[in-house]
């Protein structure tokens, strides 16, 4: 009995184009304006969010993006997530190989501040032993994960 072949999804592939400015290795900066996703432009604060999740997947660090917001059913709205909540979640492993690290990253490009509601869940994060990281950049994920590791 022949197999069945998985259907091809019409979802773009996930790439980070970033041709037009230079690299981290080469210590260059990324110009987040520049990174569009398929065709299309996407803001500051998503680009940096996908290029710190594929920085860490690629380092084979465990990450989870969090959706926080709400969603229409008929002529309800149903929120979903729990208000306040960092961006992504990612399990560093550390040198025992059956204990992790959990660190909340929170994604703010630009100007972007911290709301009420996630400043109320950082103390409820660090109050229980995890840690909780503000990344304006790249490189504040690099030198977390470098200090944290060392």
């Amino acid at each position: 009995m022949p197999t069945k072949c998985a259907r091809k999804s019409s979802r773009p592939t996930r790439r980070v184009d970033v041709s037009k400015s230079r690299t981290v290795a080469d210590g260059g900066q990324i110009n987040l304006n520049d990174i569009r996703y398929g065709s299309k432009r996407i803001t500051p604060g998503s680009a940096l969010q996908r290029l710190v999740a594929d920085w860490l997947v690629a380092r084979h660090i465990r990450v989870k993006r969090n959706n926080v917001g709400v969603a229409k059913h008929g002529d309800r709205f149903i929120p979903y997530g729990e208000k306040g909540e960092s961006d992504l979640t990612a399990r560093i492993p550390s040198k025992h190989p059956r204990l992790f690290y959990i660190a909340n990253l929170e994604i703010k490009a630009g100007k972007d501040r911290q709301s009420y509601e996630q400043k109320i869940w950082q103390q409820a994060v660090e109050a229980s032993g995890e840690y909780y990281v503000i990344v304006r950049k790249l490189e504040d994920v690099i030198n977390f994960i470098e200090e944290l590791t060392a």
